[in-house]
C-alpha cells in the first residue's frame, strides 16, 4: 500500500469538504465540545500541519514501531497526562479554529499543497519526530489519515 496516496487522498477529501461547508454553519455544532470551525481548526493541526511539523523534525530512533501502537499508547499512559493531552487538543482547536478567519478553505486549500509538495519529496521510511517519538514516515501518515478521515464525518 502506497500511504503517502492515502494520505494525500484523505487530505484532498478533507479539503474538498472543507470547502463545501456553507459560511452559516461554522459556528454551529461539529463533534463533541467543538464546532465546525474547531473541529476543522483540529483537523488541520493534526492532519495538516503535524505532518509539515514532523517532517522538519527527523528523528534518530524509532521508538513507536507502528500506528496501531500510537494509538494504543494512549490506553497506557498516566490518566493525569491524558486528560491534560486532551485539554491541549481542545484548546489547540480552539486556536487553530480561529486562525482559519472567515474563510477556512482559502486557508485550508494552500495548506494542502504545502504538505503534498512535502509529503511527495519525503523518503517514506525516514524518520520523523512524533508526540509518541521517532516514527517511520509512512506509519505516521497512517495515523495522520485518521486524523483527517475521522472528523470529516462531522462536516
Amino acid at each position: 500500500m502506497d500511504h503517502r496516496r492515502v494520505f494525500l487522498a484523505a487530505a484532498e477529501a478533507f479539503v474538498e469538504l472543507v470547502e463545501r461547508v456553507p459560511a452559516d454553519r461554522w459556528d454551529g455544532p461539529g463533534l463533541g465540545v467543538w464546532n465546525v470551525r474547531e473541529l476543522t481548526g483540529h483537523t488541520v493541526s493534526a492532519g495538516l500541519r503535524g505532518v509539515l511539523t514532523s517532517l522538519a523534525q527527523p528523528a534518530e530512533g524509532c521508538e513507536m514501531p507502528s500506528a496501531a501502537g500510537y494509538y494504543a499508547l494512549a490506553r497506557s499512559v498516566d490518566p493525569a497526562f491524558y486528560r491534560a493531552a486532551v485539554a491541549a487538543s481542545e484548546d489547540d482547536a480552539r486556536r487553530q479554529g480561529a486562525v482559519l478567519g472567515e474563510q477556512p478553505a482559502a486557508v485550508v486549500r494552500p495548506l494542502l499543497s504545502e504538505v503534498a509538495a512535502a509529503v511527495e519529496s519525503a523518503e517514506g521510511h525516514a524518520l520523523v519526530h512524533t508526540p509518541a517519538g521517532g516514527m517511520r514516515l509512512v506509519d505516521w501518515l497512517e495515523t495522520r489519515t485518521f486524523e483527517l478521515a475521522v472528523p470529516s464525518f462531522a462536516l
